[in-house]
């Protein structure tokens, strides 16, 4: 989970247009698992260990921070493109919030109790509004060879 996430924010802004479905079924797969062990309740689990080695909540703005900045280069350049990130980065911003509710339970820290047993909105947006038909539908509207030209000659051109 590490790795996977320092390799993709290593990956220069330009090069996020050329990777594949497999990648972001990957990333989608690992936040998901990154969750489960960031909320997962047990006496013998320490969160707070899960949370120093890697917050999700850290990883999640690192990953809408590196969609706006595509997104803003695209935008100054003149290209409104799908809407993509337009309608991806909200959604990481619900999965995040939905996240950091969770913890905030878990941890005692909500400002209302609660009587939540269940998951909270989270596998609904990872198993919802992220599952395989968000990604396809996303992925089969990209011009994939545009979008490549486009910001090849733009962010670091």
């Amino acid at each position: 989970t590490h790795a996977f996430f320092s390799f993709l924010f290593s990956i220069p802004l330009v090069d996020y247009y050329k990777l594949t479905y497999v990648t972001w079924s990957q990333m989608r797969h690992i936040l998901v698992v990154l969750y489960r062990l960031s909320s997962f309740e047990s006496p013998d689990w320490d969160l707070s260990h899960v949370r120093n080695i890697l917050d999700l909540s850290t990883i999640i703005e690192n990953i809408i921070s590196q969609f706006e900045k595509i997104q803003w280069w695209s935008n100054r350049n003149g290209d409104q493109g799908d809407g993509i990130l337009s309608r991806l980065i909200p959604r990481l911003k619900e999965y995040k919030e939905a996240f950091e509710r969770r913890r905030a339970i878990i941890l005692g820290e909500a400002d209302t109790p609660s009587t939540e047993t269940s998951p909270l909105p989270m596998d609904d947006l990872m198993f919802g509004q992220l599952d395989d038909a968000f990604w396809q539908e996303i992925l089969a509207d990209w011009n994939w060879q545009q979008a490549v030209d486009q910001q090849s000659g733009i962010i670091f051109g």
